[in-house]
């Protein structure tokens, strides 16, 4: 297996385990990026992984559907407030973003009341009314399309919307996955555009990235670059095209050339951490998240990239340490801290020996709130009585444990308590 094979063969894997803990953190936006970006790597694999394709897609409609959701509440509430065309924005992301049918007609009537400035409709309490149509193609892709430009700055959004019938299909090609289809119509975009200045070259860079034509996809990066050297997503594109091929040297001369603004950004530092982590520098990296630490402050994102870090040179007690402030700071904020950084957390104290009562909180808890891994912190629960002396609970959590490996129905339940 070649070096670049190596580095590679377990992204997708990794990946969706990162896109599990947002999952579990209910952070579905981010969730549902991670696990599009594991599906295009996995569906660039010369050999087809049927499995782990269905089990991403049905994963990325969990969280379309639930993000959508959210949405539609927020409409909900800005109606309530009179702010109108901000609750039509969100009923229109809410359509854009959802894979339910059935949702997507109930918002399309709420957002006809809406246009009307009469009550949103409620889901399925209201009388029914015609829904929006699957004979208005062009309408539901002008919906998506706004959708999208929705999330963009203002300039960009702006400059997104005069490029024309056929930047448009190629843009939601593109955000449909269907990456083919996004080359045509993008390609042809590019030869019609006006300026050469566009940004329709960093949409088709992110076609062929995906279409596994990295060559051409750092050729229009490159001069993308030269006249937009402020756009960090094109940088971040380009540092995935170097990770690709192992070439991590040149993904961090890239980043050490940022303008001043994009390098004294947290994004660009967690570039430069991905890169050395990538590259197997994990000493370089502690360092590199250290420094940003000492000099921003305390930032539970990089402080987690350093205790995985630390986690995997066997430093544990640094590791710990971290663990610890994020689990404890998150406490203090009255704000929900991540289970799956718990989980590492509690992994880490049980594999030092720790048996205190806290920790027992703490598998109990995930018990219900990662029920995939239930059974595991059952299991943990079980070894932790025994390690205190507690038989009988033992037995009881090891039996609990069982009954959830043996059904897998029980597992997806919301409550798992014994």
């Amino acid at each position: 297996m070649s070096l670049l094979e190596r580095l590679t063969a377990n992204a997708p894997a990794k990946m969706e385990q990162k896109a599990d803990r947002l999952l579990a953190a209910e952070r579905w936006g981010e969730a549902k990026l991670v696990y599009e970006d594991a599906l295009a790597r996995l569906a660039r694999r010369p050999e087809a992984d049927i499995e782990s394709q269905r089990r991403l897609e049905s994963k990325i409609r969990h969280c379309r559907n639930a993000l959508a959701r959210e949405h539609r509440l927020s409409a909900e509430n800005l109606m309530e407030g009179g702010f109108l065309e901000d609750a039509r924005e969100m009923l229109v992301l809410a359509m854009a973003v959802t894979a339910d049918q059935g949702d997507r007609n109930a918002w399309g009537q709420a957002l006809e009341a809406l246009d009307a400035r009469g009550p949103i409709p409620g889901d399925g309490t209201s009388p029914a009314r015609a829904p929006v149509g699957p004979n208005e193609p062009r309408s539901a892709d002008d919906e998506y399309f706004t959708a999208l430009c929705h999330t963009l700055p203002d300039a960009v959004r702006r400059a997104y919307r005069n490029y024309g019938a056929t930047f448009k299909r190629g843009y939601i090609a593109l955000n449909r996955g269907d990456f083919d289809a996004a080359a045509r119509h993008l390609e042809k975009a590019q030869d019609q555009a006006d300026r050469p200045d566009s940004h329709v070259a960093l949409e088709l860079a992110t076609a062929y990235v995906n279409l596994n034509r990295p060559n051409e996809a750092r050729r229009l990066l490159a001069g993308y670059l030269r006249r937009h050297p402020d756009v960090l997503p094109a940088y971040r594109l380009l540092c995935e095209i170097h990770w690709e091929q192992g070439a991590f040297d040149q993904a961090l001369q890239l980043l050490a050339e940022l303008p001043p603004d994009l390098a004294a950004s947290r994004a660009a530092a967690e570039l430069e951490g991905a890169s050395l982590e990538r590259a197997g520098r994990l000493k370089k990296a502690r360092d590199h998240y250290r420094r940003f630490l000492d000099t921003y402050g305390w930032e539970p994102g990089m402080a987690h990239r350093l205790a995985l870090v630390c986690r995997d040179m066997d430093d544990t007690r640094e590791a710990l340490e971290l663990y610890r402030r994020l689990v404890e700071n998150g406490r203090s904020c009255t704000s929900r801290v991540d289970p799956g950084i718990r989980y590492e957390y509690a992994e880490m104290c049980f594999e030092q020996g720790a048996q205190d009562t806290a920790l027992l909180e703490i598998y109990l808890a995930l018990a219900r709130e990662l029920p995939k891994r239930a059974a595991h912190c059952y299991a943990r629960v079980a070894r932790i009585y025994s390690r205190q002396g507690h038989a009988r609970e033992a037995r009881r959590y090891r039996a609990f444990a069982r009954q959830i490996e043996a059904s897998p129905a029980a597992a997806g339940r919301e409550d798992n308590t014994p």
